[in-house]
């Protein structure tokens, strides 16, 4: 009986692997265009706190000048607020109940599961990333699978507090110096800044760049630990240091795109530039926080794509919801690479190209109650949501799969969900709802989930459960990760 369980496992997880991936050996007949691709993501960046997307404040000159070379999409959103599952799905193309990583320094990627990286390392690319989120690190996350290098040393102490990080300045050093020794490969760079999440603390000047001339005074309590500047209880100042963050990261990121325009010059290079997630500053009364609920504060993202003569450029999509979800089969398609792995997204380049529709109506952000923050029901154990281009439909559930709660909101005209409609447009509320229970019992009989739980015995799973040391225990409590 032993052995025909080791040998059920054996083919259980060929299967499930060949649904989830492709072999990444080289091979003379794997030819693809001769691009080097670099994925640039900010984390917790709101869009419409850059210029670009409409904000009044002049936080993002260099980026807005990149734009200029890019089409940018007006209604990208991640599908999951939080970092490491949101940059999963980044690299993979799944939604999270694929891929597995929903909690942060909690649940790591699956070796089965192809990454990007993996892939274009078949094709004979040279990849790397340089990270400056804990929650990115390798044993954390897992995401360091393809990469030849995967820096990840957090070196700096926070200025306010003695706790570890990494900036933008320092982040793009080593960055730098790998485009100067690489820049005749053909390669793959991801570089991840941190510095718009919190705490906000700009170093000078930009510390002192914007000011608000108005106080908007809050209970300091409804305030994170870990986000308080000592008694400030000024909401404006608050968002004032927020923008000074993305002003700093925008110089840093103006410096990197010029690097790269001096001295990759022997191919094109496809650029992506996007957003883990997006930061509630205030809304629904999150001050400064992200991954507690479905809130478009949080969901929204920024995303432009740029390719010489590939990619139209100054080009706005104002019209279509894309999806992080999205990046990777873009960037095979753009490749020719054939996507021989399972992925949720679509490939945007038709969109882009052909001004084709996207033969996608819905996407399904969700979001599992981690943390418990005060703002939200000790009972609500996840929100689940289905979002149109136009209207969004939000449940909250018990652990027990109870729903708890429900949310109705018209996206288009009400941009800060602040008028719940589900009492209100019912059959709008009926059709979203019925689609939002089919795709959670549709997730709920995915068989590579089954396959994968039942080979992972409780002992490997354990093994599969992240070590957390000293150091990196600190570094999450100073962003909020662990209570």
């Amino acid at each position: 009986m032993k052995y025909i369980k080791q040998s059920l496992i054996i083919v259980l997880l060929i299967i499930s692997t060949t649904f989830f991936t492709f072999s990444c050996e080289r091979g003379k007949d794997r030819k693809a265009k001769n691009y080097n691709v670099i994925i640039i993501s900010i984390d917790a960046l709101r869009p419409d706190h850059m210029s670009d997307y409409g904000y009044s404040r002049q936080t993002t000159p260099n980026i807005d000048a990149f734009f200029k070379k890019c089409t940018l999409f007006k209604h990208a959103v991640t599908v999951y607020p939080k970092t490491a599952s949101s940059m999963t799905s980044m690299l993979t193309g799944l939604y999270p109940y694929h891929h597995g990583v929903r909690k942060n320094a909690k649940d790591k990627l699956r070796k089965t599961i192809r990454t990007l990286p993996e892939i274009l390392k078949g094709y004979g690319y040279s990849t790397a990333a340089f990270i400056s989120n804990v929650v990115l690190k390798s044993k954390l996350s897992g995401l360091n699978q393809g990469f030849d290098v995967y820096d990840e040393r957090l070196q700096e102490k926070e200025l306010n507090r003695n706790l570890r990080e990494r900036t933008a300045a320092n982040l793009i050093k080593p960055a730098i110096r790998w485009i100067k020794e690489n820049k005749e490969k053909k390669f793959f760079l991801w570089i991840h800044f941190i510095d718009p999440h919190g705490p906000y603390t700009p170093p000078k000047p930009y510390n002192k760049k914007f000011r608000s001339k108005e106080k908007k005074l809050i209970d300091i309590n409804l305030i994170s630990s870990y986000q308080r500047r000592g008694n400030l209880n000024d909401a404006n100042r608050y968002i004032d240091y927020y923008d000074g963050e993305i002003a700093f990261m925008d110089e840093n990121v103006g410096k990197l795109l010029r690097i790269i325009n001096k001295e990759v010059t022997k191919r094109k290079s496809l650029i992506i530039f996007t957003a883990d997630h997006g930061e509630s500053l205030g809304e629904h009364n999150d001050y400064f926080e992200h991954g507690r609920r479905v809130y478009d504060t949080c969901l929204r993202i920024p995303l432009a794509i740029h390719l010489d003569d590939v990619i139209p450029e100054n080009k706005i999509n104002d019209t279509d919801q894309v999806a992080i979800i999205d990046i990777m089969p873009t960037i095979l398609d753009i490749l020719d690479i054939e996507p021989r792995t399972r992925m949720d997204g679509k490939t945007l380049l038709p969109l882009i190209t052909k001004n084709e529709k996207l033969n996608r109506e819905y996407v399904f952000p969700e979001v599992l109650n981690q943390y418990k923050p005060k703002t939200v029901p000790k009972n609500v154990d996840s929100f689940k949501a289905i979002r149109s281009r136009d209207w969004k439909y939000v449940l909250a559930f018990d652990k027990n799969g109870k729903i708890l709660s429900e949310e109705l909101y018209n996206i288009a005209n009400d941009y800060s969900e602040e008028n719940n409609l589900a009492s209100k447009e019912i059959d709008i509320k009926n059709k979203l709802k019925k689609k939002l229970l089919q795709e959670l019992e549709r997730q709920k009989k995915n068989i590579f989930e089954k396959i994968i739980d039942w080979i992972e015995t409780k002992e490997s799973k354990k093994k599969r459960e992240t070590e957390i040391n000293k150091k990196d225990l600190e570094a999450l409590k100073s962003l909020g990760y662990v209570k």
